[in-house]
């Protein structure tokens, strides 16, 4: 199993190892910045907050993690996932017409505070 880039230090990979065996070996998932963001998506998003939404606002944003945000972001940590990490993949959909509707703004809210430290045109 990898748990980071071959690049990261040997003491930070330890921590992440720590931190995604921890609630596992206490019989607990917990979510941490260790968590992989495809299965984050899968076990808490969709089956839990979802639940919270509009059916027509669930099949559009089922729409857009299928299509658009676990093709790019899948394999990275919650922690891998920042307004640095975002800011390219805005300004590719920019370049390509904008982003889905309502992504950017709704991205933008959870990741940058709602601040516009990135912008996705």
């Amino acid at each position: 199993m990898r748990i980071a880039p071959a690049t990261v230090p040997e003491r930070e990979a330890r921590k992440i190892a720590a931190e995604y065996l921890r609630p596992q070996n206490q019989g607990l998932e917990l979510i941490g910045s260790a968590t992989n963001f495809s299965e984050y998506v899968e076990n808490t998003y969709k089956p839990l907050l979802m639940l919270l939404m509009a059916k027509t606002t669930q099949k559009r944003t089922r729409g857009v993690i299928a299509n658009d945000l676990v093709p790019e972001f899948g394999k990275l940590s919650l922690r891998d996932v920042t307004p640095l990490t975002l800011q390219p993949y805005f300004s590719g959909l920019a370049a390509s017409g904008g982003t889905p509707d309502g992504l950017g703004s709704a991205i933008a809210s959870k990741f940058a505070g709602g601040q516009g430290r990135f912008h996705a045109s």
